[in-house]
């Protein structure tokens, strides 16, 4: 994890420190509930998964009812989430109701290793089909997305202090027909704005569905099973 790399990039903002004041950290990471289809890391079929995450709100009970809450983390920040990042958030001892993130446009210069394509985009992903074709996913769309308590008010507090936010590729990628898609002519498929657009049409509906918010509860930066059985926001029900 490079958290010392992602909290420089926020240094100049105020939205991350690396201090030992004991602030809440937040992982970034992406993981699958369903390997049989959708597999992360190195070699597998999702490769890499840049985002562009624009701001995050953590919105406290005393302000569940406003239509916003205050922006603990200002980006733009870039990042690969099959690689992984940690923050450190200036955060509130306080129950909280929600979380809410803002997707934004990436722009120039982007950060060593991210895609071209990152300019003007949201979130881009890099992986290879089934049948090992590669495969490209640019979405062009910034937008907020609001992840709600599950069941109870989830607390931060000094005994609960590490918290991971990851997407869910499986969830993110489920409703993809690959089989219908139009390939360019060295067999490479392409879905963006511009090409094979129902599908990314789709997966851009279930952005907000595959954001899970989880409890670190042994602070190691990984999601484990257990962790993943019990999301403490995801998005609303109905």
């Amino acid at each position: 994890m490079k958290r010392a790399l992602a909290c420089l990039a926020l240094l100049s903002i105020g939205a991350c420190t690396v201090t030992e004041t004991g602030n809440p950290s937040l992982a970034l990471t992406a993981h699958t509930t369903d390997d049989r289809f959708w597999t992360v890391g190195p070699g597998a079929v999702v490769e890499h998964m840049w985002v562009v995450i624009g701001g995050m709100r953590f919105v406290s009970r005393d302000e569940c009812a406003a239509a916003s809450g205050v922006s603990q983390v200002s980006g733009p920040l870039i990042v690969d989430l099959v690689s992984g990042d940690v923050l450190e958030v200036n955060l509130a001892d306080a129950e909280y109701c929600r979380l809410e993130v803002d997707y934004a446009l990436g722009t120039a210069p982007l950060p060593e290793g991210a895609p071209a394509e990152l300019a003007g985009a949201a979130f881009v992903i890099e992986g290879t089909t089934a049948d090992g074709q590669p495969l490209r996913i640019i979405s062009r769309n910034p937008m907020r997305y609001r992840l709600d308590a599950n069941l109870t008010d989830f607390a931060v507090s000094p005994d609960e202090r590490s918290f991971i936010l990851s997407v869910d590729v499986s969830d993110l990628l489920a409703r993809v027909a690959l089989g219908v898609t139009v390939e360019r002519p060295d067999g490479s498929i392409v879905i963006s704005a511009d090409e094979n657009e129902a599908q990314l049409t789709v997966i851009e509906e279930d952005v907000e569905r595959s954001l899970h918010l989880f409890r670190d509860a042994d602070a190691d930066h990984v999601l484990d099973m257990e962790e993943l059985a019990d999301p403490l926001a995801k998005l609303p029900e109905g």
